[in-house]
């Protein structure tokens, strides 16, 4: 950390993995529903014991095949290390539930755990007697304030926040407070004057258009898109007298599409906005996640293995450029 903040300088802090955080998001929420929790340690003790008993792994299996299943499935364990290996877990045993109750219900699995029961699964308390209760109401807003406290206060970096800004297909959309809109303007400004003083002849660069691709329905998406088609009608913040004249013009412009290419924009305006344009590469160009890197590891310790130690440099960083590339450029759609 000290040798990034002597690089980048001290402006510039840690960029949490956006991966990583959602999936925090997602384990915390289930670590602290009592409901939830109880359902995936039951699956967990089943799963347990079908992967530590040959006898009732076979039981499965032949109570598949009576079922004209010809590739039997198995239990999958949900480790906490292993990403998405909870919802794989549910989702494989709501597959072989019936099986699986079939085999526990035999006299030969005595000492296997209960299955689940029907009570388990069921809302503890009735949906209208939830809907109308108080403390369900009142706990609400304190949910939503640990929402945007810790990891979640993004707008604060100034690494994601320019790169927010400087996207075409968000800009100040979903900026939530707005001292820190005007905070990332004004460094955003400070960032561009300092580049028009050390600046040199930019180089044209060029950008595919990814945006020929046919983008799928996404409920995701749906509030960023009604945001949008009412983003013309927004305000210019209260510090855009004090803006670097290419950001105020960039302001100004109407919201890409979401699914163009930021850099492409970019690409196609570096001179009109020569300046703003390199700031934008600079940022937009930034990972977002730590996920890629890592893959990049464990493939490097796959292919460097003892067996294969007679391999050169050169030749393991083609191996590892070569496993890296997505099935769809190797072999077409």
């Amino acid at each position: 950390m000290a040798a990034v903040r002597l690089l980048m300088g001290e402006g510039h802090y840690h960029v949490p993995c956006m991966a990583h955080l959602l999936n925090l998001c997602v384990f915390r929420v289930l670590e602290r529903t009592s409901s939830i929790n109880d359902v995936i340690e039951k699956v967990k003790q089943i799963v347990t014991y079908f992967r530590r008993s040959i006898s009732s792994s076979d039981a499965l299996r032949a109570a598949q095949r009576q079922k004209g299943v010809l590739v039997p499935l198995e239990l999958i364990q949900a480790v906490q290390t292993r990403w998405n290996s909870t919802f794989y877990s549910l989702q494989r045993f709501a597959e072989l539930a019936g099986c699986v109750s079939q085999v526990l219900l035999s006299k030969d699995h005595r000492t296997a755990p209960p299955m689940l029961t029907s009570g388990l699964l069921l809302p503890r308390d009735p949906p209208s007697v939830r809907a109308t209760s108080l403390p369900s109401l009142t706990s609400v807003p304190s949910c939503c304030k640990r929402l945007t406290n810790g990891s979640f206060i993004l707008e604060n970096n100034s690494l994601l926040a320019s790169a927010t800004v400087l996207d075409p297909r968000f800009k100040l959309l979903h900026f939530q407070v707005p001292i820190n809109t005007g905070n990332i303007l004004q460094w955003l400004s400070r960032e561009m004057n300092s580049e028009v003083s050390s600046s040199s002849t930019p180089q044209r660069t060029t950008a595919k258009d990814v945006s020929s691709r046919p983008s799928k329905d996404v409920p995701f998406w749906d509030l960023h898109d009604r945001m949008s088609r009412r983003s013309n009608t927004r305000e210019m913040p209260a510090t855009s007298t004090e803006l670097h004249p290419e950001l105020k013009l960039y302001l100004t412009l109407p919201q890409e599409e979401r699914t163009k290419c930021p850099l492409k924009f970019w690409s196609d305006r570096d001179k009109t906005f020569p300046t703003l344009s390199r700031l934008a590469f600079k940022y937009l160009t930034v990972m977002g996640s730590s996920v890629p890197s890592e893959r990049v590891v464990s493939r490097l310790n796959a292919i460097a293995s003892h067996k294969r130690n007679r391999l050169s440099p050169a030749h393991i960083d083609m191996l590892i450029f070569m496993s890296s590339i997505e099935r769809d450029v190797w072999f077409g759609n």
